[in-house]
């Protein structure tokens, strides 16, 4: 980009390290978010590349902070996950993650199963709607 004028405060690049570990960043939704925190374990899901199976890490930080994403409100979740590493021919590791990949994220919370919390949520709704 020859010729282009940058303003204070712009970035001019991003650096990032790929390695043994990623940091992945995961959007929580507004009304999930009370229930995660630091320490829960994740799992990632990348289509095209890894469809058997999901890389697992666990969440280091929450933000305090909501941002937009997709035209929704979200809290952004940090993770460490493991990189996922193919041999090259010479036999040289290759990192399989790169950055800008996305994929699906689910969150395990402890004692709760999907079922439970989907019918406690949509018993909470009706509740809510009833008496308001």
């Amino acid at each position: 980009m020859v010729g282009y004028v940058v303003r204070a405060g712009e970035p001019l690049c991003r650096i990032g390290s790929i390695g043994e570990r990623v940091k992945v960043r995961a959007a929580v939704p507004d009304e999930r978010i009370c229930d995660v925190r630091t320490g829960l374990p994740i799992e990632i899901r990348l289509r095209p590349l890894i469809a058997d199976k999901p890389l697992t890490g666990t969440i280091m930080d929450v933000s305090e902070r909501s941002v937009t994403y997709k035209n929704a409100n979200v809290f952004m979740a940090e993770a460490l996950i493991p990189n996922a590493v193919a041999r090259s021919p010479e036999g040289e590791p290759q990192y399989r993650l790169k950055p800008g990949m996305t994929g699906k994220a689910k969150i395990v919370l402890p004692g709760k199963t999907n079922y439970a919390s989907i019918y406690g949520r949509i018993l909470y709704r009706k509740v809510r709607y009833w008496l308001y």
